[in-house]
């Protein structure tokens, strides 16, 4: 029974990988169709912010977080040349996992709703500024069931599949930002230059 289950694993666990494509294949996915990049609203956030702190802080952070993603697309269209981008809010994530482009909002450069009349997206992969999700931690529990939980280490814009899963090494795309760092944080100009040209370099 123990060689059967080591046999299982090894016959399986390529399944798991090869799945996912490699980093080449997925980053041609993306030069031959569209990377969309997902930015966060953060309503649960701004509720507790107006709870605990008032109106004026919950708006105050609302804007904060605004300029932020107006930044980011604007960078992007100032210094990303390796495909087409669009952006989406995390409000329509499971029409994204869907396929369902008629429903989803898109946002340009300019942090403007596109018209979907000029959208073709046949091929896609997304992206996020978010945390790169290293080994699982393993929890056993009482009843001899196991349990995995990933260990978020650092923050990063992450690559991930159609279905918003992040790639496993070796094939996972990163790029950190260095949040928190006052003298290495890469701002948005920055950070996407570092995306343009590892993408370039590993689609090579």
């Amino acid at each position: 029974m123990r060689q059967l289950f080591f046999v299982s694993l090894i016959l399986f666990t390529p399944v798991l990988i090869l799945s996912q494509g490699s980093l080449k294949q997925n980053l041609e996915v993306v030069q031959n169709g569209y990377l969309l990049v997902q930015l966060f609203s953060r309503e649960r956030t701004t509720e507790i912010i107006r709870k605990n702190q008032g109106e004026a802080a919950a708006q105050r952070y609302q804007a904060d977080l605004l300029e932020k993603n107006k930044k980011l697309a604007k960078a992007f269209g100032e210094h990303f040349t390796f495909s087409k981008v669009l952006f989406f809010y995390s409000k329509d994530k499971e029409f994204v996992k869907n396929k369902d482009f008629d429903a989803t909002t898109f946002y340009g450069f300019n942090h403007e709703i596109v018209n979907k009349d000029t959208i073709n997206i046949t091929q896609f992969r997304i992206g996020e500024v978010s945390r790169v999700i290293a080994d699982s931690v393993v929890h056993y529990l009482p009843d001899g069931e196991v349990e995995k939980h990933p260990s978020y280490v650092f923050s990063a814009f992450v690559l991930m599949d159609d279905q918003f899963r992040q790639y496993s090494k070796p094939n996972w795309f990163y790029v950190r930002t260095h949040a928190g760092a006052p003298f290495f944080q890469k701002k948005e100009n920055r950070l996407v230059k570092a995306i343009n040209s590892k993408m370039t370099r590993k689609a090579k």
